[in-house]
């Protein structure tokens, strides 16, 4: 499935919302949910402690059976926390390929912010006991915040438990994240 990812203006001075570089995170999934994608580290200048919307891991079924998120957690986490994890199941549009939630700089996305997607966010679910049913792509957005003032949030990735047919499995994403305490990465 092809997806199309919208990246916000975090301010006038700000000219790249996102910033991509290889980080070695190996993808590591012992079960049918696959969120692998192309290695990256994305930097996303927070200079306030304001949480922010971070959505661009997705996490698709491979298997026959439903798949039941348990946990959504940070790898790695110094001075970054999740304030709350939601999933959006993506579906090819009539306009295109289906679009991610992408980063934004508040959270939820303001309307203005949404109006400018095909985002219903009405649409999007807490992760925590979704199911993704059999061939489903999934969203995974998170609230991101940095813990201290003056210093970069840092993950080396998102980790999803989850459990299907009565095992229970974790997956690792492959994109690392910086929130950078400045209005630059």
């Amino acid at each position: 499935m092809r997806v199309t990812v919208r990246l916000a203006v975090l301010s006038a001075a700000v000219t790249a919302w996102g910033a991509a570089c290889s980080s070695g995170v190996h993808v590591s999934s012992n079960g049918p949910l696959d969120a692998s994608g192309d290695p990256s580290t994305q930097c996303v200048p927070q200079p306030t402690s304001q949480p922010l919307t971070f959505g661009l891991n997705t996490a698709t079924n491979t298997s026959k059976a439903d798949v039941r998120i348990r946990e959504v957690k940070l790898v790695k986490p110094v001075a970054i926390e999740v304030l709350e994890a939601r999933v959006f199941l993506l579906s090819s549009t009539a306009s295109g390929p289906a679009e991610l939630v992408g980063m934004w700089p508040t959270y939820p996305p303001n309307a203005a912010q949404l109006a400018a997607s095909e985002i219903v966010w009405s649409s999007v679910h807490v992760a925590n006991n979704f199911v993704i049913h059999p061939g489903a792509t999934a969203n995974l957005v998170l609230e991101l915040s940095r813990t201290r003032d003056g210093t970069a949030g840092t993950a080396s990735a998102t980790e999803i438990h989850y459990s299907s047919e009565g095992r229970n499995y974790e997956t690792t994403t492959n994109t690392a994240i910086r929130l950078a305490p400045s209005a630059s990465c």
